[in-house]
């Protein structure tokens, strides 16, 4: 089993770099959304920091030409003081469990400003789903995970 010190662990900056909606695309009644989200994972080993840039986007399932109903991208910024210790060939591999709570954190964090920019437009009662962190980990993350 995989250890390490969550006491290692901050959290350094949490900022949205970009949200846009349109509202004029709102689907009509019964027509449900679709959620997509992406992560990219950067890293500096230098000054110990890992970096978890979450995009969330909604889009009409009804249409074909899938443009975006709404979207957010937030930056995840965590210090992790013995981050040196996780690389192998220059790789960085977080442990299962780690790289489980950051992505989770991040999806959160993201959810929140989100939910704050959509509050009082047509899409207010449309908070993205619950997720299981360890699943979106593996998916984004596959290398972490073997």
């Amino acid at each position: 089993m995989e250890t390490f010190d969550y006491k290692s662990i901050s959290v350094k900056r949490i900022k949205e770099l970009s949200f846009n909606i349109n509202e004029l695309l709102f689907p009509l009644e019964g027509n449900p959304l679709r959620s997509e989200i992406s992560i990219k994972l950067g890293f500096n080993s230098d000054s110990k920091i890992v970096e978890l840039v979450v995009k969330i986007a909604y889009h009409n399932s009804e249409n074909t030409d899938d443009q975006i109903l709404a979207e957010i991208s937030v930056q995840n910024v965590f210090e992790i003081l013995d981050l040196e210790s996780y690389f192998s060939n220059n790789n960085l591999i977080l442990p299962r469990p780690l790289i489980s709570t950051l992505v989770g954190m991040s999806v959160s964090h993201t959810r929140a400003l989100f939910s704050k920019c959509l509050a009082g437009t047509v899409l207010n009662d449309n908070n993205l789903i619950l997720i299981n962190p360890e699943d979106v980990a593996k998916h984004f993350f596959p290398d972490m995970f073997k």
